[in-house]
């Protein structure tokens, strides 16, 4: 456990700095060496556009500007985040409801304060192992090579069927990036049959969105709020479909 993170290089964003010195101590313990920190997402994000880091640990509220939040979507949507990088959520205790609420960018974890050095390495040893597991999945997606990826999932899922639908999330992704709406659906759908995890049935919302049928995507998110009733966040896709509408 003590050399756990010797390798990997992390970043610490959090505006009390006590806060990232406490989580410092802790990685060291871990064998982290290449520490950077960060106090809030501007300097944040000029951190990462100089470097990729393995593991970002970042705090939900960060004062003013972004919260931690806004700044992963951010890095997804500026592509900053290479897969296979792990970003884990710290939240207190009266705002990890709130987080918990986003359905799209959502973090690799949530770590709730307070936890101790035991709890912390035991979480980022699970993390790490399925990582590991998945990582030429993550290397192939990283160097474009979408149909090699694919193939890998599937590869995965039949030697590894614990591993099932964290592939099948990651085909979902390579297929809405080449809109590939049809094979997407399929996905969807089969997941859906075995589990109603939210980002499928998401995705058939969208799929909806995406093909200009906002009538029935609007009925999609409707139902979703009615079933999903923590997660805010499908209020933004009710509100994009009745914009259209």
């Amino acid at each position: 456990m003590y050399d756990l993170l010797s390798k990997d290089s992390v970043l610490i964003v959090d505006d009390f700095s006590q806060f990232r010195l406490t989580i410092k101590t802790m990685l060291h313990k871990l064998g982290a060496m290449k520490i950077d920190q960060a106090s809030n997402a501007v300097e944040a994000m000029k951190r990462c556009v100089e470097k990729d880091y393995d593991i970002i640990f970042c705090d939900y509220n960060m004062g003013e500007g972004q919260d931690g939040q806004q700044f992963l979507e951010e890095l997804h949507q500026r592509s900053m985040l290479l897969k296979g990088s792990l970003f884990l959520m710290v939240t207190a205790e009266t705002t990890s409801a709130q987080v918990m609420g986003a359905i799209e960018y959502r973090p690799d974890a949530y770590l709730t304060k307070p936890f101790t050095n035991e709890q912390l390495g035991q979480r980022l040893k699970r993390l790490l192992d399925k990582n590991e597991s998945l990582k030429p999945i993550h290397q192939a997606i990283n160097q474009n090579d979408f149909n090699s990826a694919l193939a890998l999932c599937d590869e995965t899922i039949s030697s590894s069927p614990s591993l099932r639908f964290s592939c099948l999330r990651l085909k979902s992704e390579i297929l809405e990036q080449q809109n590939n709406h049809d094979e997407l659906m399929a996905l969807y759908t089969d997941v859906i049959q075995q589990q109603p995890l939210l980002w499928a049935v998401l995705g058939v919302g969208k799929i909806h969105f995406e093909r200009d049928d906002f009538s029935t995507a609007l009925d999609h998110f409707q139902t979703m709020r009615e079933n999903f009733p923590q997660q805010v966040s499908i209020l933004d896709w009710i509100a994009k479909c009745q914009h259209k509408l």
